[in-house]
């Protein structure tokens, strides 16, 4: 039986939003650190749990959609860092088990997919509100 191993890949970009219901009505742009993982057992044909190219093109895919945009356009709720962390979990494929969000001067927020259950279909689809 082969060893699991905890897998992880972080990505930065930058993305505008604004908060009015937060009082920051005025749009502002984030440098953002975005890390997600999973824990998949090594694959000794491999080497590895599964090949970095697969691991990047799941979450590049997942980020080229909010890279350089306004998140108000891009989430279907408030977007603030903890809407941003549910929302690219839910875009990522089911093996990957939790998002981290690091932005606003060391703010940081982590999810993972077993609370985000109730959530998801609303994720992943476009709706105006999360409730």
């Amino acid at each position: 039986m082969s060893p699991k191993i905890e897998i992880s890949i972080t990505r930065t970009f930058e993305a505008e939003h604004s908060l009015p219901g937060l009082g920051v009505a005025r749009p502002h742009t984030h440098a953002y650190s975005m890390e997600c993982g999973y824990t998949q057992a090594l694959r000794p044909d491999l080497g590895c749990a599964r090949p970095m190219q697969e691991i990047t093109a799941e979450v590049d895919d997942v980020l080229s959609r909010l890279a350089c945009q306004n998140l108000n356009d891009a989430l279907p709720g408030p977007p603030t860092a903890e809407v941003l962390a549910c929302w690219i979990l839910a875009q990522l494929p089911p093996h990957w088990e939790w998002v981290s969000i690091r932005a606003y001067e060391g703010f940081m927020c982590r999810v993972s997919r077993e609370e985000l259950l109730p959530w998801m279909s609303k994720l992943r689809m476009s709706v105006p509100e999360l409730t």
